[in-house]
């Protein structure tokens, strides 16, 4: 959690339904719990203060037909949260939408895959901010639990 930038759920055709798993899953992703680790530059990260990843949605296709509703459309009518469980969605061939400061940001389609290229760049642009805001954290802190000395056990 604390080095992930993006969690990405890929679907081959998205429907009501694998959008409404995709957003448990998203919410499930930003209750993980921190480890409390060290960083390269020495100091420890507080465990509420490391922000989650970016949890992502990306299809191939849609079964929405029409133009009556948007991905958008359908996507507020799951996930009521005052912060949106999945932040960015592009879907192929129906547009790329985006959480930013401002609201939820829009990019139509076109014929060269415009959304997709926008999803990319979205991505890539976002990467030094969100590096800058985990820092480094040094896997040690993984599998050794400095309190007790002992190697950190897996849960059973």
């Amino acid at each position: 959690m604390e080095s992930c930038l993006y969690a990405v759920e890929v679907k081959s055709k998205l429907t009501a339904v694998n959008l409404s798993d995709a957003i448990e899953n998203a919410r499930s992703t930003r209750a993980l719990e921190h480890v409390n680790t060290f960083h390269y530059s020495g100091t420890k990260s507080e465990k509420t203060g490391m922000p989650a990843p970016n949890n992502v949605l990306f299809a191939f296709d849609s079964d929405l037909e029409g133009h009556m509703k948007t991905e958008l459309d359908r996507y507020l009518e799951l996930d009521h949260a005052e912060s949106p469980a999945i932040t960015v969605l592009c879907v192929v061939g129906k547009g790329y939408w985006a959480v930013t400061s401002k609201g939820w940001r829009y990019y139509k389609p076109s014929e060269q895959f415009g959304e997709v290229l926008g999803f990319l760049a979205g991505v890539s642009n976002t990467i030094p901010k969100l590096l800058s805001a985990k820092g480094c954290p040094q896997f040690g802190s993984y599998l050794f639990d400095e309190n007790t000395g002992v190697l950190v056990k897996p849960a059973s």
